[in-house]
């Protein structure tokens, strides 16, 4: 049973925005396919939703004459994998939002659900932080817009205030262009499952092929909540294609994160999972780039 006080579906944005402030109990709503389940187990009762799915503010794929993209945040996992400026401009994203649950499950759920929702296995974050994307988001007082990096600010919780609506994430042409990209999702099961480990990754060689010239990565299921691997990327950058890397990523690849034991998955087993996890990552977006193997063939 879904317990709520109120259901408010609002025309545009602005009435959103009213409503959020009006009603001191209300919440956002979206897809719904993580708060209506978290609902039956007793959280979130007793609230309003102010339900933004149809908002056309919050809708739609486009690419700026300057060649930004923007990415409603009420567009469907679906359609962010069927879109061709996506798959054309980032398709690490399409690629990682194509993980997530089963084909309903991507047809309802939205970005800006599993970025506001702000669960440490969220398979949209990596992809989003590694292309170092700028969050619109929406309140009384206008529209202010929160570079990705600031957006997280500990378990459950973002830069998004109760009475605010995450409008849009944009991608700036720089983020991605030259680059290889890659997003790796290891779980217990193959579908309908959340990641025990997620890596997602941009590369770029130098135009020789024979250094790593600029390279981004960030975890998801390895921290309180999603975040970038600084200190791996400088212990990467500017090092010469060969099996040293290897080397290099074996120690200092979980230095931006603390596995912790689980009830399903060990510690111990962790730390040995994303060490390969991004072994294999990192070699294959050299290989993509054009340079030579530096783990496996």
């Amino acid at each position: 049973m879904i317990d709520v006080n109120a259901i408010y579906e609002p025309a545009d944005l602005a009435e959103a925005v009213r409503l959020l402030g009006e009603q001191t109990d209300a919440m956002v709503i979206c897809g719904g396919s993580d708060m209506l389940i978290q609902n039956r187990e007793g959280r979130y009762r007793d609230k309003a939703y102010v339900s933004v799915r149809h908002l056309p503010e919050l809708r739609g794929i486009r690419e700026t004459p300057d060649g930004r993209l923007m990415i409603g945040a009420a567009s469907s996992f679906t359609e962010i994998m069927e879109s061709e400026a996506v798959q054309r401009i980032c398709p690490l994203l399409a690629k990682a939002v194509s993980q997530v649950g089963a084909v309903q499950i991507r047809n309802i759920g939205t970005i800006g659900g599993n970025l506001c929702n702000a669960v440490p296995s969220a398979d949209s974050a990596c992809a989003v932080l590694v292309h170092e994307a700028k969050l619109h988001i929406a309140g009384a007082k206008g529209v202010r817009v929160v570079p990705v990096k600031d957006f997280y600010r500990g378990g459950g919780k973002t830069a998004v205030a109760r009475d605010e609506v995450l409008t849009a994430i944009e991608i700036g042409p720089e983020a991605a262009a030259g680059y290889s990209g890659h997003y790796t999702k290891y779980a217990m099961r193959k579908a309908m499952d959340i990641a025990t480990v997620g890596f997602g990754i941009l590369l770029k060689l130098s135009p020789d092929k024979r250094q790593i010239a600029d390279v981004r990565v960030a975890y998801a299921s390895l921290a309180p909540r999603p975040v970038r691997g600084f200190k791996l990327e400088a212990a990467l950058r500017g090092m010469t294609v060969g099996s040293e890397i290897v080397d290099v990523i074996h120690q200092t690849c979980l230095s931006d994160v603390n596995p912790r034991e689980g009830r399903r998955v060990s510690k111990n087993f962790k730390e040995k999972i994303v060490r390969e996890v991004v072994k294999r990552a990192v070699n294959d977006v050299i290989v993509a780039q054009g340079g030579n193997h530096v783990y496996g063939s």
